[in-house]
């Protein structure tokens, strides 16, 4: 009986140390080998027979490559096939360090396969991105393989794959989708760019800058950028990834910042934003912590988690904002801004998960999460202001169209007014000259030249004025009558002929370099409201010296109308519709009108604008 057990157990015993071994048959296509390994630390090769108690049997189809360490991985195939097959070992993680993979077969050991995210593509077992070893297994042989690698930081989970090269259409089809999304990211990235150019602001610079580092983010998340882009370069080395993702947030956070206007707005939170957006600067130095080796590797994993969660207590805030400004605003515009930060908050924090190995690590799954959620994080605030800006291109042409309406108005009704102005002064002027002939008439028939004299004059003199009158009108209905300078042009040749008209003296001063941004209309008021100004000084004030003055000082007109004539009482109400005119005119411009002048001193008309 003592016998049998202790057969027993020393079978058991046998079976324990016994080591299993990876059967491969002429039917299988791919195989996980990491739950049948073994690994260990070290840099000497230690071969598993001859140091069984080196190595550590795994207890998952995980491999947790440590940070800082030189790992290996050990497993035993055999082809049971009747010939030789070909596969590739995939590590699942296109952020390994140097790999070098050991082939032993019968005593004779095959150190030839390595690859790694340090590679260029040239030095890379299959010169491929997702980090694959060729692997041949002779006829009815068993082989050794193992597996040498250091990272340097953070660690990282790996899962070896043993699949048929002829079954390479799976990756295929992995790298077609991670091209597909990082095409449609670098189209949305140019497309931010463009508009940026054609509608530049803080908030479109910000945007375009953010859209170009999530493309980065990407192709080095993705194993492209090693491949194809930095390569080997050390100062990039595996943390390309943790500087391009920590600069996307600084991006983002600035975007945000912007948006809800923090900083008139949310003073308080607007401080919180920045201390996160200098959380994600101190990430970004981080990533090149491999360079500096400033930090040992401990303190640097538990600083990058600590400030990792910082950031999503900033995307937390920023969801917040944007829940706020939907719901209590009313800004339904807004939605797609929370929509953006409720997506990174999910993929951040699976990320974080699986990073950590709180959740396992599966690439095919870490591999299109990327690319599928990176894609809207982008195309997302795109649509956000291609909205806006169409929004603000239909306001605009609103305003256009109600400023070109309210100018058609003012047009319509200014023709008006100049039409019952010409008609009011034609008509009367026409009556009186009417009224003239019919009296020239009867002085003629009656023999009295020295009247007659009198009233042809009088007829002339009315003439003279309607077409000085219809010469104004038209010229004030013209396009080419909006500058201040042709304004005062004119009234400079009308003060010089109504000043001849009555034999008077003229004095003229204009300054130089006369300028106004007021508008055709208010030019125009204020050439009626000289002109009354001038006519009155030439008509009734009986001087022989009429003076017109115009300069500016300090972007401040002034004009001074005055006469050497008999003046008048400026605190006497006087009949007529002349100085009321003048007063009204001025008003609507917005200018100050001042008079100077008493009996028998003449009379000085002041005009600020």
């Amino acid at each position: 009986m003592r016998k049998c057990i202790l057969t027993i157990l020393l079978h058991i015993g046998a079976c324990a140390m016994a080591q299993p071994v990876i059967l491969i048959d002429s039917n299988l296509q791919s195989i996980n080998i990491s739950k049948q390994g073994y690994v260990r630390t070290g840099n000497d090769f230690l071969p598993f027979d001859k140091f069984k108690e080196s190595w550590l049997a795994l207890a998952s189809d995980k491999l947790y490559w440590l940070p800082n360490n030189t790992q290996w991985f050990y497993c035993k195939l055999k082809n049971n096939a009747c010939k030789s097959r070909v596969f590739k070992l995939w590590l699942n993680n296109v952020q390994a360090g140097v790999t070098q993979m050991y082939l032993v077969r019968n005593g004779v050991i095959d150190s030839s396969q390595k690859t790694g995210s340090l590679l260029g593509p040239k030095q890379r077992s299959t010169g491929d991105r997702l980090l694959s070893m060729q692997v041949v297994l002779n006829a009815g042989e068993e082989t050794g393989l193992y597996l040498k690698s250091f990272r340097r930081q953070i660690g990282i989970t790996v899962s070896p794959m043993l699949y048929n090269v002829m079954n390479d259409n799976i990756n295929e089809r992995l790298d077609n989708w991670m091209i597909f999304g990082l095409s449609f990211m670098l189209i949305i990235s140019i497309t931010a760019l463009s508009i940026y150019f054609s509608f530049p602001s803080k908030e479109l610079f910000w945007f375009a800058a953010y859209s170009f580092a999530v493309l980065f983010y990407s192709i080095a998340v993705s194993g492209f950028g090693s491949l194809y882009i930095w390569g080997s370069f050390p100062l990039f080395e595996e943390n390309a990834a943790v500087f391009l993702g920590s600069l996307a947030s600084v991006c983002l956070f600035q975007l945000s910042r912007l948006l809800f206007n923090t900083a008139q707005a949310h003073k308080k939170t607007d401080r919180f934003l920045g201390l996160f957006n200098v959380a994600n600067i101190v990430v970004a130095a981080l990533g090149f912590n491999m360079l500096i080796n400033y930090f040992s590797i401990h303190t640097f994993t538990i600083l990058l988690l600590l400030l990792y969660l910082l950031q999503i207590v900033g995307y937390v805030v920023i969801f917040i904002l944007a829940l706020a400004a939907v719901f209590v605003q009313k800004r339904k515009e807004f939605i797609l801004i929370a929509l953006l930060f409720g997506i990174i908050l999910i993929a951040v924090n699976i990320l974080i998960l699986q990073e950590t190995g709180a959740i396992p690590f599966n690439y095919r799954f870490h591999s299109y999460m990327v690319s599928f959620s990176l894609f809207p994080q982008t195309l997302i605030p795109l649509l956000f202001f291609v909205k806006r800006i169409e929004k603000q291109l239909q306001q605009k042409g609103e305003q256009i169209m109600q400023e070109r309406l309210m100018a058609e108005s003012n047009i319509l009704n200014e023709r008006i007014r100049l039409g019952r102005e010409l008609h009011d002064d034609i008509g009367g002027t026409m009556s009186g000259i009417k009224l003239y002939s019919h009296l020239a008439g009867s002085q003629l028939d009656a023999g009295n030249s020295k009247a007659l004299s009198q009233s042809l004059q009088t007829i002339q003199q009315s003439a003279e004025e309607m077409i000085l009158r219809i010469n104004d009108q038209v010229w004030l209905m013209q396009s080419n009558s909006n500058t201040l300078e042709q304004v005062l042009q004119h009234l400079v040749e009308y003060a010089g002929k109504m000043a001849f008209s009555k034999n008077m003296d003229i004095k003229i001063s204009v300054g130089q370099n006369i300028t106004s941004e007021d508008d055709s209309k208010t030019h125009k008021n204020l050439y009626l409201l000289c002109k009354e100004a001038i006519n009155n000084a030439v008509k009734y004030s009986e001087g022989s010296m009429l003076i017109f003055e115009a300069w500016q000082q300090e972007e401040v007109l002034q004009i001074i109308i005055a006469d050497n004539g008999k003046g008048f009482d400026t605190g006497k109400e006087y009949p007529g519709n002349g100085l009321k005119n003048m007063k009204q005119r001025a008003q609507e411009i917005e200018a100050k009108l001042t008079f100077e002048s008493s009996p028998m001193t003449g009379t000085k008309l002041v005009i600020l604008k």
